[in-house]
């Protein structure tokens, strides 16, 4: 999923590893998202008021690719 662009719009990290290259801060911008992307990185963005089943349904997602 993606932020469709929305400018200035933070993102809150929540869990993974961050690629080499990129650095780590809990608050993320759509430009800071891109860039983690582009280090092969797959991003996947939530809803605020994500649930524990949504939040293991997008770690499945990830570890199905």
């Amino acid at each position: 999923m993606y932020s469709f662009g929305i400018r200035g719009k933070q993102f809150q990290f929540v869990e993974g590893d961050f690629p080499a290259g990129t650095k780590f801060h809990g608050r993320l911008t759509d430009h800071d998202l891109r860039n983690i992307q582009d280090h092969g990185t797959k991003v996947v963005v939530m809803e605020p008021k994500y649930t524990a089943e949504d939040l293991r349904e997008a770690k499945e997602s990830c570890k199905g690719e």
